[in-house]
């Protein structure tokens, strides 16, 4: 470095400025640049930014070096230094090497316009190809066109005034920048250059781009240990919170809030951690620095003298930068896809794809006439057997799926079912529209088995590519008769879980990148072509499903969660992405079932709680669980042996492949644990059906898992059996065989279509109480219907708060609870003195329960014109006078439905003294005046320590009338009734459930490249 300055001079003098992070690897380089410059500058001053100083042993009578330990951006740089005297200042980074002739043409359009204040060169490459920058474009909030790595062909020449120009090899009139403001040091080295250009024009000066000047430059503070992520994104933030108008700021503010908690969720939840940390920090950085916006701000009002129009014609559209975006990632996909195929097997692989397509378009079709036949009872609405329906009111769906208080007919302590909550996101939508939840649920009810098809065959894709057999694996899944069975019986949950399942081993097939492969024959041998899809958007979609499936029933979940943990495991241990995801990918299903979990531990019923699924408890049909394993339909007995025997051969097959010895052997482990689920399931209690007869739990989630195990191994072996280079004879024996297990399928799922099944659902209104008090039910005053149905030895009654028996009422992951002698005593005193017409106040009685009408079902009465009643009509008649003989209870008509009496005083759920207060489906909140006297809240439901009331901000003392929850209202008082039994851990639990759910659904959605990967197996 102790070469002699040259004398030559630019017209105006003129100080270099090299700013450098220590000896670099390219600073020789720019050094030598400068040297060979047409016209030098009068002096070279070389910035040394790094802690130990390292230039300071350089000696040279032609350079002067300058230690600012720490700056990051030019702006801080000059700041520290001393004043600057040369006229013109030329900014360098250290790997920005000028091309001979780049001063020269600066200073000369310098000298051309007087009210040019900045001018500087085209970036290339360091190679000098590719065009980097001509002039920043950007939009208002500072998102900048990209270049597309496009090659230096002079296709930038003829541009001129510019909005910003990079800050390597920009060329400053120091007067005019200096008297503008100089260099925002809070700008940042990524955002200077947009932030002083935007100031200059402001001030009435020109940022002007020399098209044939050009710099080499390498973009260090891009990549490597240089790079920032976090500096460039809070530079963003910066520049945008300047460039807007003053009551936009807060809005910079939120979004920079926002899109750091989106894009910080979003490369966490993919493992990419660094990058999460820098979105985290740049936001952080942004907002708790305000006073450096307000300085900046001042800094350009100081500066203006031209109004903000004027940037308009040099800023971009957020459509103009969007396109040229779509067009450079349309260029990096271009550039990762894999080698192409040999001609020959690019055409099987095309062929092989048509083949799939049409096999599946044409299953569909046999599969989706196959679900009408299936659900045709569906349609008229399901009543009876295991089918619960939801309230007619959305709003009341919602209240009740996320609180610990189960609206059942007194009421009782618990958890909602998480698979309301389920529900209720599925069917808010539809209520937005005036369709109510019940209809919501039996629509998706009516199309499971073909969402069933739908997965499998999804999922059928992890373990063969060939259209013939996965189309029997997925009619294999859609006909599972245990399937069938639960939805024939109105088994909502486990049917959904059976229907959503294949997606979670789709989904993680995906993320371990073990999708199969399209194999076909090219000139050099076998290849392959891969379709790996979008891993990470699947393993999300998995997630999703995976939370559904733990809803519906929490032992799939628990095992979903299991495979996800193993995979993501392996995935760290072996360094590859999305390991993160597969070890965190069970959290939304334990944070949505952990609360009943957790409860119904407490109450002793944890086993009832993992293998129930929700619903009314319903016989299963006496069926050996093999028999179901097997694929066989009830009556087909002279079957039984020969799909049992198919299945098993196919399954043992399996063991023995050499090229299927991992996923054998996981589809065995299925098999064998789901088959030990079910098992189990036999043992373990579940409630009780409607004749008070002890059910087990459903087998059906066990053979699910099973069910998994026995179609991977069965399609794996048919897979292996039907390839074209096999033997003759091998070939017809997975031909027989895949003939043997479709047939078996559709003749499962055709006996099912047309014969019945013990304990089955039947199409009926889906009412149960008239359409008067449906009204009054979902009014404020909530009262509830007693419907009554007598036999032999005593009285049957429930309370329905709905129009049906509801699934809000039930909680089957908490084992039902003994009535307890409170409000159960009182229920029972109540129609005690009903039936035996003993002169007491019975309707008073019915009141304070909350009971507004009385009703004896017409399937309990029989017709009207039987002459001779069996003995179970007659005492319901029997019963009838009885009630026509009390006091305070009037009949009010006889129709389909059975005969209806309402009870007077009106009753309902929450009452001050005589006063019926407005109420909800469970919490209330209502005005109510003051009385001179003391009053007593009354609340229709079963007392418990949960419940809170306060009035006017005051908390009211629960008291206990008779096993109902009360409270004392102290004289004087008045103001806002709050009513609510949500503890204290509900609300955060709902927030981090309604997070984590968002979070997951946005990062399902999140773009993301498609993989796709060509590799060659050889002759």
């Amino acid at each position: 470095m102790n070469r002699e300055l040259s004398s030559a001079r630019a017209f105006k003098p003129v100080r270099a400025l090299v700013v450098t992070p220590g000896d670099s690897q390219y600073l020789d380089a720019t050094l030598e640049a400068i040297l060979s410059s047409t016209v030098l500058p009068d002096r070279v001053s070389v910035v040394d930014t790094s802690a130990d100083f390292l230039l300071a042993e350089v000696k040279s009578d032609w350079l002067d070096v300058i230690s600012v330990p720490g700056a990051t951006s030019l702006g801080q740089v000059i700041a520290q230094i001393d004043s600057i005297e040369e006229p013109l200042l030329w900014l360098l980074h250290d790997d920005s090497a000028p091309a001979p002739n780049c001063l020269e043409l600066l200073a000369l359009e310098m000298e051309k316009g007087r009210t040019i204040a900045a001018c500087g060169p085209s970036q290339l490459d360091f190679e000098g190809v590719k065009l980097l920058s001509a002039g920043i474009e950007a939009t208002r909030t500072g998102w900048r066109m990209p270049l597309n790595d496009d090659i230096d062909q002079g296709q930038c020449d003829d541009r001129s005034d510019v909005l910003a120009l990079g800050t390597a090899g920009l060329l400053l009139d120091w007067q005019k920048v200096r008297a503008a403001g100089g260099l925002d040091p809070s700008a940042g080295r990524y955002g200077e250059g947009l932030e002083l250009g935007r100031r200059l024009h402001l001030a009435g000066h020109r940022v002007v781009l020399v098209a044939k000047a050009r710099v080499r430059h390498a973009q260090e503070s891009f990549r490597g240990e240089r790079a920032n992520p976090a500096e460039l994104r809070r530079s963003r933030y910066y520049n945008a919170a300047l460039a807007v108008y003053w009551f936009a700021v807060p809005f910079i503010a939120l979004w920079a809030l926002g899109s750091g908690l989106t894009r910080w969720l979003g490369h966490t939840v993919r493992g990419q951690r660094a990058q999460a940390r820098a979105q985290l920090h740049a936001a952080i950085a942004f907002l708790t620095r305000p006073g450096k916006v307000v300085a900046g701000r001042s800094r350009i009002r100081r500066a203006r003298i031209m109004a903000r129009a004027r940037l308009a014609p040099l800023e971009l559209t957020r459509a103009e930068v969007r396109a040229e975006r779509k067009i450079a990632k349309k260029i990096e996909l271009d550039a990762a896809r894999p080698a192409p195929l040999e001609p020959v097997a690019a055409a099987a692989v095309v062929a092989r794809r048509g083949r799939e397509k049409a096999a599946l378009a044409a299953s569909l079709v046999v599969a989706g006439i196959l679900n009408l036949f299936l659900t045709r009872g569906v349609w008229a609405h399901p009543y009876g057997g295991a089918w619960l329906d939801l309230p007619s009111r959305w709003r009341d769906l919602a209240e009740a799926a996320f609180s610990n208080w189960i609206p059942s007919g007194l009421g009782e302590a618990g958890m909602a079912d998480p698979i309301l909550a389920i529900l209720c996101m599925f069917t808010g939508p539809f209520a937005a529209v005036g369709i109510s939840p019940s209809k919501a649920m039996a629509f998706l009810f009516a199309f499971l088995p073909l969402i069933s098809f739908a997965t499998a065959w999804a999922g059928t894709g992890v373990v063969t590519r060939a259209p013939w057999a996965r189309t029997v694996g997925a009619f294999g899944w859609m006909c599972a008769p245990f399937f069938l069975i639960g939805m024939h019986q109105g088994r909502f949950a486990p049917s959904l879980a059976h229907a959503l399942f294949p997606l979670i081993v789709w989904a993680v097939a995906g993320l371990v990148r073990a999708h199969a492969p399209h194999l076909a024959f090219g000139v050099n041998g076998k290849e392959v072509a891969g379709e790996l899809g979008r891993p990470h958007t699947r393993a999300f979609v998995g997630i999703l499903a995976l939370l559904v499936v733990g809803a519906a029933s929490p032992i799939l979940g628990l095992s979903g969660a299991l495979v996800y943990l193993v995979a993501g495991i392996y995935l760290l241990l072996t360094h590859r992405p999305g390991g993160l995801i597969g070890v965190l990918a069970g959290v939304p299903m334990l944070v949505a079932i952990s609360p009943s979990l957790a409860d119904a531990l407490g109450k002793g019923h944890l086993p009832t709680a993992l293998l129930s699924t929700a619903g009314m408890p319903v016989q299963t049909p006496n069926v050996p669980t093999w028999a179901l394993l097997a694929g066989v339909p009830l009556a087909a007995k002279e079957l039984l042996a020969l799909l049992g025997a198919a299945l098993a051969v196919l399954a043992v097959i399996a063991l023995a492949l050499p090229e299927r010895v991992v996923s054998a052997r996981i589809s065995w482990l299925c098999l064998l644990a789901g088959a030990a689920i079910a098992v189990l399931s036999a043992s373990v209690p579940a409630g009780v059906d409607e004749n008070y007869n002890m059910v087990a739990t459903w087998p059906g989630p066990g053979l699910t898992l099973a069910w998994v195990g026995l179609v991977g191994a069965a399609i794996a072996t048919l897979d292996y059996l039907r390839r074209p280079w096999r033997k003759k004879p091998i070939l017809v024996l997975g031909v027989a065989l895949s003939l043997v297990l479709l047939i078996g399928g559709l003749g499962s799922g055709t006996y099912f279509a047309i014969s019945p099944t013990p304990g089955s659902f039947q199409a009926a209104p889906n009412r149960q109480v008239p359409a008067t008090q449906q009204g009054v039910q979902d009014s404020g005053t909530r009262s509830k219907v007693a419907t009554l149905r007598p036999t032999s030895d005593a009285i049957e009654v429930s309370l329905l708060r709905t129009n049906t028996a509801s699934l809000t009422g039930r909680n089957v992951l908490s084992s039902p609870q003994t009535p307890g002698e409170g409000a159960a005593a009182k229920l029972r005193s109540a129609v005690a003195n009903l039936a035996s017409n003993s002169g007491t106040d019975v309707a008073n009685e019915l009141a304070d329960l909350g009971v507004g009408e009385v009703i004896i079902p017409r399937s309990v009465l029989g017709s009207d014109e039987v002459a001779s009643p069996s003995t179970e009509q007659a005492l319901a008649r029997n019963l009838a006078e009885k009630i026509d003989a009390a006091k305070g209870i009037t009949r009010i008509g006889s129709n389909d439905l059975g005969i209806l009496w309402r009870v007077r005083p009106q009753s309902a759920r929450l009452k001050v003294g005589d006063q019926v207060v407005p109420s909800g489906y469970l919490s209330a909140r209502a005005k109510i005046g003051a009385s001179p006297s003391v009053r007593t809240l009354k609340l229709a439901e079963r007392a418990d320590s949960g419940w809170k009331a306060s009035l006017g901000g005051k908390a009211l003392e629960a008291t206990n009338a008779a096993g109902l929850q009360s409270f004392e209202v102290p004289a004087n008082l008045g103001g806002t009734l709050r009513l609510s039994i949500n503890p204290l851990w509900i609300w955060p639990w709902r927030l981090a459930y309604g997070a984590l759910v968002l979070g997951t659904l946005a990062a399902a959605i999140w773009p993301e490249r498609k993989e796709v990967v060509t590799w060659k197996l050889g002759k």
